[in-house]
């Protein structure tokens, strides 16, 4: 069971930073696709700063554990 929880876990904690990778980048096609919803462009450094919270508090926990 614990096998599964780090291996979940981790391949979250990876997309989260991948994602939050997308948004620091600000490629023009990033940018252009959160505008359209209405998200501006300076708020996707805070997005990406909760996204890398969220990854480092997955891989926390799995050592709290």
């Amino acid at each position: 069971m614990f096998v599964a929880t780090v291996v979940v876990s981790a391949l979250l904690a990876a997309l989260l930073a991948f994602a939050a990778i997308r948004k620091l980048s600000h490629r023009e096609d990033v940018v252009r696709t959160y505008v359209r919803v209405g998200v501006p462009e300076d708020k996707l450094d805070y997005l990406a700063v909760i996204l890398l919270a969220g990854a480092a508090g997955l891989i926390a926990g799995l050592f709290w554990a």
